[in-house]
């Protein structure tokens, strides 16, 4: 099962295919907690590529489950929108992490 990306390009925080290492990058180049979103390259889903504040990365696996419905952090979401807002609500990365 593919991961749905139709009007996801709308979005700033959606690089689509951008390969890791452009995403990486660009997620250097911004503050601590910064993130986007690319396409996974082997299987379905996402990866969340944050700035950790120390002038490197985190990824974060968002998988496609089954049924179709998102896993991230343990948990499920019906479309990446709603994974974007638990992350905004919930940041990895706390302001004293730096």
């Amino acid at each position: 099962m593919a991961a749905d990306v139709a009007g996801l390009d709308a979005h700033l925080w959606f690089v689509g295919q951008l390969p890791r290492e452009d995403t990486e990058r660009a997620v250097r180049g911004s503050a601590c907690g910064c993130f986007l979103i690319r396409e996974r390259d082997t299987q379905p889903g996402f990866v969340i590529c944050v700035n950790d504040g120390r002038g490197g990365t985190l990824q974060y696996q968002v998988q496609l489950t089954d049924l179709g419905l998102l896993l991230f952090a343990g948990r499920e979401f019906a479309t990446l929108h709603d994974v974007v807002e638990s992350l905004r609500a919930n940041p990895p990365l706390g302001p004293d992490s730096a």
